[in-house]
């Protein structure tokens, strides 16, 4: 799959394929959340072998184009990995008393809920293709 997310950015677009990427793990979150056996949610986790590809890629080239090449890996390191870490930890306590409280599909969903709202605020947020380019262009 790796392999043809750089003709999909070349033809949709980075930001479109970034929003892609969040839209699969969307779906992905959501589907876990209404499935009822191991089956059906080892089929679900196989959308995670489509979303991560399509997130990290078109991740990097966002960064590669809108910002100085030289910056793009210190803004990965930092700016990605330490904010999902972060995440991680704030998230964990009260997400893990959801699921005590109201069970796995519920929680399921409101994770679901919560990386919807991260794409809205990444439809609104996120340059365009062709605006701001400080780094390789397309």
């Amino acid at each position: 799959m790796m392999v043809l997310i750089p003709f999909l950015m070349h033809k949709i677009g980075v930001k479109k394929t970034l929003l892609l990427g969040i839209t699969v793990m969307i779906i992905r979150i959501g589907l876990c959340g209404v499935a009822d056996n191991p089956i059906a949610v080892s089929l679900i986790k196989m959308l995670h072998s489509i979303e991560v590809p399509l997130f990290m890629l078109s991740m990097f080239r966002y960064f590669t184009l809108h910002f100085n090449t030289k910056l793009s890996a210190t803004l990965y390191m930092v700016g990605f990995q330490i904010a999902a870490q972060v995440g991680q930890v704030i998230l964990s306590t009260p997400l893990g008393i959801l699921r005590d409280s109201v069970g796995y599909h519920t929680t399921f969903l409101v994770i679901s809920a919560i990386v919807l709202c991260a794409l809205i605020f990444a439809i609104l947020t996120l340059k365009k293709d062709i605006e701001d380019i400080y780094g390789e262009a397309l």
